[in-house]
């Protein structure tokens, strides 16, 4: 087993919890790559702010999200979402609705890459509902230096029943233990419809994160990353505010 106390003297990498978790781990270090379980009983409430700009703003995405979760035992962790959907060329917003459930295999350290099984349910108002699959992977290169992998599927129930292959990366680095760090963040996806699932479209962005935590129990996260083909967005921008029970 990896135990980061050998290494390192720092605060967030101090071992916590019935999973041996780094403290880091018990809230959110990426925008756009989750990683492992919560610890066992603790409860994190967060709100976002993402928007999905097209080139020329046609049709970009605005969604605001409030997200709670549980650390739940045996390495489970359940997430419920309560989700609003604004396009920039309609009047309209929609709400949608989402629980999620994750699974770790191991106390953290006992397996490489840490994985943890993703599982989620969205339940959207004037559009095909869409499950999505995960496995996770994160940890640390050494210490200050922490990553993420999330291979990601994802369809749709109905309409055109858009299927989705996703990667994501995300590394970052603590400037100020437990207080602020910098990381760079990636997404690489394809996706197809019913009807032309040899024509697949793809969409790569790529951009800087930071992190600041004015307490110890909550954080504030920016992430910004920008299309690099010619079928990507133009950017996806995150804004997350949490706070740890």
């Amino acid at each position: 087993k990896v135990d980061s106390q050998k290494y390192s003297n720092l605060e967030e990498e101090e071992l916590i919890g019935s999973y041996g978790q780094p403290r880091w781990t018990a809230h959110r270090r990426f925008a756009g790559t989750r990683i492992y379980v919560r610890p066992e009983g603790e409860v994190d409430v967060e709100f976002w702010a993402i928007s999905k700009i097209k080139k020329h703003n046609e049709g970009s995405l605005f969604i605001t999200q409030t997200e709670i979760e549980f650390g739940l035992p045996n390495r489970f962790q359940f997430d419920l979402y309560f989700i609003t959907r604004h396009k920039s060329n309609s009047k309209e917003t929609f709400y949608d609705i989402a629980p999620e459930i994750r699974y770790a295999l191991a106390d953290w350290g006992e397996m490489w890459g840490n994985p943890t099984f993703y599982l989620e349910y969205k339940y959207q108002e004037d559009a095909p509902d869409v499950v999505e699959t995960k496995i996770l992977f994160g940890g640390e290169l050494t210490s200050r230096w922490h990553w993420g992998t999330n291979f990601v599927w994802e369809q749709e129930t109905g309409g055109e029943r858009e299927c989705v292959l996703e990667m994501t990366n995300a590394i970052s680095y603590s400037v100020i233990d437990s207080k602020f760090s910098v990381g760079i963040e990636a997404k690489s996806e394809i996706a197809n419809v019913a009807g032309a699932r040899d024509d697949w479209s793809n969409n790569i962005r790529v951009g800087p994160s930071v992190q600041y935590r004015p307490i110890q129990r909550m954080h504030i996260d920016f992430a910004a990353i920008f299309g690099v083909t010619d079928e990507s967005r133009l950017a996806d921008v995150f804004f997350i505010i949490g706070y740890e029970f």
